[in-house]
């Protein structure tokens, strides 16, 4: 089996169902007015995707452990959460 990792140490907000389902709900609900009628991929314009993915972190394991390492209990245990959460797919 092969492994893969990330090129770009990145974190961020995953795209949750709740935020899905919350543009969903927006379009929708702009679809029942009849005044207001969407158009092919005019729906973006009712509720953009940066809503749905709010932020994202960028740091090496170095940055990591200087602003986060107090609060692990080893060297070790901060690189396993780095690789779980940065550097893993």
């Amino acid at each position: 089996m092969s492994r893969s990792y990330k090129k770009t140490p990145y974190c961020g907000d995953e795209t949750s169902k709740w935020n899905k389902r919350l543009a969903n709900k927006r379009v929708r609900r702009i679809l029942k007015n009849p005044d207001m009628e969407l158009q092919n991929s005019s729906y973006k314009k009712a509720y953009q995707s940066w809503n749905i993915v709010d932020y994202y972190f960028i740091q090496t394991f170095e940055e990591f452990s200087m602003n986060w390492g107090a609060y692990f209990g080893s060297i070790q245990e901060a690189r396993n959460y780095w690789e779980k959460y940065y550097k893993r797919k």
